[in-house]
């Protein structure tokens, strides 16, 4: 599926980040693809996946779907806004009056982030199993493709 579940500026807003900062949009299509394809498409199988454009599902996709979308958005977006790519190659971003948040501030911010998208994202697996008759192309996958490897501990 090609098809963007959530558009830049509905990314933007559900997110509360500016979609114009630095004269360029933070959020292009690119990264709502990458997000769909990297949180959605190995949670919800390729079927269901596919078939999410489709006019029946647009209830399903905007009650389960958009935030636990927008927050995996977020997530991408914090790991790369530090960086700029200039002529003397990758370089972080710095003000004078403000100070960068650390690279662990940064990390610790995706991990909230990732983790509060895959707990809405198990609400909606749920909201698929107890429904199944309304979902045919769903086919539960086992949990552990939900679960991570964090600091050394699986959640």
């Amino acid at each position: 599926m090609s098809n963007l579940l959530l558009t830049p500026e509905e990314a933007a807003q559900l997110t509360g980040l500016d979609l114009a900062g630095n004269n360029r949009p933070l959020i292009d299509v690119n990264t709502i693809l990458v997000a769909q394809l990297a949180l959605l498409q190995p949670a919800l199988g390729s079927d269901l996946y596919d078939a999410l454009g489709e006019g029946s599902y647009q209830q399903f996709v905007a009650n389960y779907l958009k935030l636990p979308l927008s927050l995996w958005i977020k997530a991408l977006l914090l790991q790369t806004s530090i960086l700029r790519l200039g002529s003397m190659g990758a370089v972080k971003a710095s003000a004078q009056y403000i100070k960068p948040a650390s690279e662990r501030d940064i990390a610790l911010a995706v991990n909230v982030l990732r983790s509060q998208a895959r707990m809405l994202l198990r609400g909606a697996l749920d909201h698929l199993a107890a429904n199944r008759n309304d979902y045919p192309e769903y086919k539960p996958l086992p949990r552990r493709l939900l679960r991570r490897l964090d600091g050394g501990i699986i959640l």
